[in-house]
């Protein structure tokens, strides 16, 4: 199904990732840059977000939405783009007998962009309503407020992609200038391109478009913040509720330090803690207990610093008694590692599971960008496998150790403020040995 990947500069510095795929007639572009919110200086955070909207408003080619909307649709090109908190980038995907119009369309909107007085009002309402929409939902709140008092409240990872409001409020077509001028520049622009597509057809018409834009400026680099791991403890009212929303999370290095080894022994250590159906928490507290409708636990990762956090919905009448049991549960892993049958049968399962996603050129696409990015090794399906099948049962077990300190563990819990300030609650952290730093 796939042919070789390719990976090549143009001259004048964009990189690409070219990776042709047989029984499809399609095909994914995704355009991206290193930079998000994490990039942003106090004062401007949200600005990436704002110029990413503009940006598909309008170019010198398709001055206005209704003529990118009627070109789009006339050749089939479905066209979004998002930012983060460290990139952002604009995906595509469209028939494979219209590759170059989609390049040229791409490179319309990374290359030409109007940024209208027009369109900045238009998406200064859009955006505003999008920040409401989000934080209105006490659970997305409570998560930021957590997440800051574990990493710090003006840490640069805790920033949402889409910003702060009074940025928007202040939005002007000088600054979205400014912005573009500083982040959009061939040696910061990553292009992935996953599909039915022919080598030198694609390279011709990514040398004509991308390959000729000629414009000044630097790669740009992540931020490497200070990290502070202590025990801590966040307690969250929301009145009335009959269950609790809890995250209890361990500190991991950023991606950026770790080895392709040690990234696939986390992935492995994440999915027989928490992460599927078999794990040891899912076992525990939904297949014996009965006391959870679902847990789960992910590998939350930023360049230079990480997290596996454990998320859980629990009664509020169970809230002691399941942070009772999830403190054994850790202890007796602590001592007993991971049973060798389970390890074979993740081993197994993360095997197929990159099948299936090195099957769809979106997700294949949306990885190599990353990971160009990133400057991560570009995997191909056959690196991904061997590296599953040489990750070591032993390597997995030292992350127990590594990962699961109670020491470092934090916890947020909103929930009815009879419950989540249960003096109970510390009693049991406190059977660790450990004095926890409370809001």
């Amino acid at each position: 199904m796939m042919n070789k990947l390719e990976n090549f500069v143009l001259p004048n510095g964009v990189e690409v990732v070219v990776c042709p795929m047989k029984g499809i007639r399609m095909a994914v572009m995704y355009v991206g840059i290193r930079g998000g919110s994490s990039n942003e200086r106090v004062g401007e955070v949200g600005t990436l977000h704002f110029l990413e909207h503009v940006m598909l408003e309008g170019t010198e080619k398709f001055p206005t939405t209704s003529e990118m909307d009627a070109f789009s649709e006339e050749y089939a090109i479905r066209y979004d783009g998002s930012t983060s908190n460290l990139h952002t980038w604009f995906t595509y995907s469209f028939p494979d007998i219209e590759l170059g119009e989609a390049i040229d369309f791409a490179f319309e909107i990374v290359a030409r962009p109007r940024i209208s007085r027009d369109s900045i009002e238009r998406n200064r309402a859009v955006i505003l309503t999008e920040q409401k929409n989000y934080w209105d939902d006490p659970e997305n709140d409570f998560y930021r407020e957590y997440r800051g008092f574990v990493l710090g409240e003006k840490h640069v990872y805790n920033r949402r992609g889409f910003g702060e409001r009074d940025v928007v409020e202040a939005m002007t077509r000088k600054k979205l200038v400014s912005t573009y001028s500083k982040y959009y520049n061939p040696k910061n622009l990553k292009v992935s391109l996953v599909g039915s597509v022919d080598r030198g057809t694609t390279d011709k018409l990514l040398a004509e478009t991308f390959g000729n834009w000629e414009r000044g400026g630097n790669e740009i680099c992540y931020v490497k913040p200070k990290n502070d791991y202590a025990a801590k403890l966040y307690r969250y009212e929301e009145g009335g509720r009959k269950q609790v929303s809890m995250y209890i999370g361990f500190p991991i290095p950023g991606y950026m330090e770790l080895t392709n080894e040690e990234r696939f022994e986390l992935l492995f250590f994440n999915d027989l803690f928490g992460d599927i159906g078999s794990s040891v928490l899912f076992r525990r507290f939904r297949d014996e207990l009965a006391m959870v409708y679902t847990i789960g636990s992910r590998r939350v990762y930023w360049p230079y610093t990480g997290m596996i956090e454990v998320r859980v919905k629990v009664d509020s009448d169970n809230l002691v008694k399941f942070l009772d049991e999830f403190v054994s549960v850790v202890k007796r892993l602590r001592k007993n590692g991971f049973a060798k049958r389970d390890f074979e049968r993740v081993r197994a399962f993360i095997e197929r599971m990159q099948l299936i996603r090195y099957s769809n050129p979106y997700g294949m696409c949306e990885d190599y960008m990353f990971r160009m990015l990133d400057k991560q090794e570009l995997l191909t399906i056959d690196r991904m496998i061997e590296y599953t099948r040489d990750t070591r049962y032993d390597k997995v077990e030292e992350w127990i150790g590594k990962v699961l300190d109670f020491s470092k563990m934090s916890v947020g819990i909103m929930g009815d403020r009879k419950v989540v300030y249960d003096p109970r609650i510390e009693e049991i952290l406190k059977k660790v040995g450990i004095r926890y730093t409370t809001n």
